[in-house]
C-alpha cells in the first residue's frame, strides 16, 4: 500500500489540527484543573489553621481572665500557713485537641515549643490546686507547696502574652504545604 501525496495533505490540513486542538485542550484544562485543585486545598488548610489559633486564642483568654484574678481561692492545710492558689482550675481542652487531631503541625515550630511549656505549665498548676485538696500537709509541705504555687502562677503570667504573640503571628503569616506533584 501507497500513501499518496494527496492523503498526507489531507491529513495535515484536517486530521492533524484536530488531534492537536484536542491534545492541547487536555493538557490545558489538567493544569487548571490541577491549579484550581491546590488552590482550594490551600484556602481549605489556611481556614483549617485560623481555626485552630482562634480556638486556641479563645482558650488562652480565659486563662488570661483565671490569671488576672489572681490566686483568689484560700485553703489552709496546715494551722497559721494559708495557701492562696487559682480558683477555677486551668482549661486545656483546645490544646489537648489540636495536639491528638494532629493540627498541631500547622503551627510554627517556635509555636509549638511555646504553647507546649505554657500548657505544660497550667496542667503543673492544676495538679497542684488538686493535691491542696487531697493530699495531708506539715508545715514545711504547706510552706514548699505554696511557693511552688507562687513559682508555677508567676511563670504562667510572665509567658502568657509571649505565647498569645507568637498565635496571633500565625494568623498573619502564610501557611506553607507541600502538595504531592499530580
Amino acid at each position: 500500500m501507497q500513501i499518496s501525496s494527496e492523503s498526507i495533505l489531507t491529513f495535515l490540513s484536517q486530521i492533524l489540527p484536530e488531534l492537536i486542538g484536542a491534545g492541547v485542550g487536555a493538557f490545558l484544562g489538567y493544569y487548571y484543573g490541577v491549579r484550581q485543585d491546590r488552590k482550594m486545598r490551600r484556602e481549605e488548610e489556611i481556614g483549617r489553621k485560623n481555626a485552630v489559633v482562634k480556638s486556641l486564642l479563645t482558650e488562652l483568654a480565659d486563662i488570661k481572665s483565671v490569671l488576672d484574678r489572681g490566686l483568689s481561692g484560700r485553703i489552709i492545710v496546715y494551722p497559721g500557713h494559708p495557701i492562696n492558689y487559682l480558683e477555677p482550675l486551668l482549661t486545656t481542652d483546645s490544646f489537648d485537641s489540636v495536639v491528638f487531631s494532629g493540627s498541631y503541625q500547622m503551627l510554627k515550630i517556635e509555636t509549638q515549643r511555646k504553647l507546649t511549656w505554657f500548657f505544660k505549665g497550667c496542667k503543673i498548676m492544676n495538679e497542684l490546686g488538686m493535691q491542696l485538696e487531697y493530699r495531708e500537709f506539715n508545715k514545711n509541705g504547706a510552706i514548699e507547696m505554696k511557693f511552688h504555687i507562687q513559682k508555677q502562677y508567676g511563670g504562667l503570667k510572665e509567658g502568657l502574652n509571649d505565647v498569645i504573640k507568637s498565635l496571633q503571628s500565625e494568623l498573619d503569616s502564610p501557611f506553607e504545604i507541600t502538595l504531592v506533584r499530580n
